[in-house]
């Protein structure tokens, strides 16, 4: 095998394909990047840890086709400091191979390429398509509602439903819930659904972006979710077990809403939570006649008290939710105002923003 690579895109491959290479795993060869040279031009690499898996496609000047693996993190570590615009890759039949940029050779040993684990292939089961700035906006509206509790499976996780014509992705960790929807492109005859594992979700977070405009094709098998753009191909197991009925969990419309300037609120939120320092402290609401009160209170520090201007007429409501509860979603909208709805202190808190954004928080008892 024998290539020429512009430095830059290399180093920007290696680094998106380094963070899905195992850190502790017992098969040395997934802790290589497998490269492969096309004769069309392309020069495509690989990484997995066997529950996930990512392909990357970046142009190439291919003089000899061929295949092997190499260090991941020392492959990068090495790109990321050559002084060159340009890289030539050489490997023998040995598995040895020769990286060239200016002045500076490396002669480095990896492993045969038929010892790789086998890239999936792409499905003929039915697919979506979606643009990536609005499946990334999907993932980041909802993410921060997933509970940190590997024990939890299901629950470690994000659920993404296609049924129709509408996408929806749901996180939770049982004491909140975070849900968003979104037209897609192709209508399912049936709903599909399944919940992708934390690590996955930030894996896709960090590879995708919410600037790019063309479409993702993604597939939902039964064990697997599938994802390719132009210039990526990513791969997914699923978690097994049934996810939790999150309808149930959304409270009825019925009471009055509660309009808040996002901003305003968020800043407000962030203010008074500096009394508590490294600890749980709740953040007292009071909802009057057009204004929330704020209060935290810290035994050890002191107290913070500051009031927003609302739009709401109904009656005084005082709840305590966990601040860092209310402060992520709000950091994660770009609405000028949200909406609140709150029946009594006791209840569920609904947020809804223009986007079709759903967040129902509980409050702490006994705070």
């Amino acid at each position: 095998m024998q290539c020429e690579i512009v430095r830059t895109s290399f180093l920007e491959a290696l680094n998106l394909a380094q963070s899905v290479v195992g850190s502790r795993t017992t098969l040395p060869i997934l802790n290589n990047v497998l490269l492969d040279a096309d004769p069309s031009g392309k020069l495509s690499l690989f990484a997995s840890d066997l529950q996930t898996t990512l392909q990357l496609r970046i142009d190439a000047e291919v003089k000899e086709a061929g295949r092997t693996t190499l260090p991941a993190r020392r492959l990068f570590a090495i790109a990321k400091e050559v002084a060159a615009k340009e890289l030539t890759l050489t490997t023998n039949e040995k598995e040895e191979s020769t990286l060239i940029g200016g002045r500076s050779s490396f002669r480095l040993f990896g492993m045969p390429a038929n010892d790789y684990p086998t890239p999936p292939a792409l499905s003929d089961s039915p697919s979506f398509c979606i643009p990536e700035s609005v499946f990334v906006r999907l993932l980041r509206r909802t993410a921060y509602a997933m509970s940190n509790d590997e024990m939890r499976y299901v629950l470690h996780g994000e659920l993404i439903c296609w049924k129709g014509a509408r996408l929806t992705v749901v996180a939770t960790d049982g004491k909140r819930l975070a849900l968003m929807e979104s037209p897609v492109s192709e209508e399912a005859e049936e709903e599909i659904q399944g919940v992708v594992p934390a690590r996955s979700i930030t894996e896709l977070l960090r590879i995708l972006s919410e600037e790019e405009e063309k479409k993702v094709a993604i597939w939902l098998e039964s064990n697997r979710l599938l994802l390719q753009s132009e210039r990526i191909v990513f791969s997914s197991k699923l978690v097994d077990g049934k996810y939790p009925n999150y309808r149930a969990a959304i409270p009825q419309e019925g009471s009055e809403k509660i309009y808040i300037p996002r901003e305003t609120f968020l800043s407000a939120l962030r203010r008074v939570s500096i009394v508590a320092g490294e600890k749980l402290v709740p953040v007292r609401l009071h909802f009057q006649k057009d204004e929330l009160e704020l209060l935290c209170s810290s035994a050890e520090i002191g107290e913070a008290k500051e009031t927003v201007p609302i739009r709401y007429g109904g009656e005084q409501i005082r709840a305590a939710f966990n601040v860092v509860y209310l402060m992520e979603p709000l950091r994660e909208s770009s609405a000028d105002e949200i909406a609140l709805q709150l029946r009594e202190a006791s209840g569920p808190c609904v947020f809804k923003d223009e986007e079709a954004f759903l967040y129902v928080v509980m409050p702490m008892r006994n705070a």
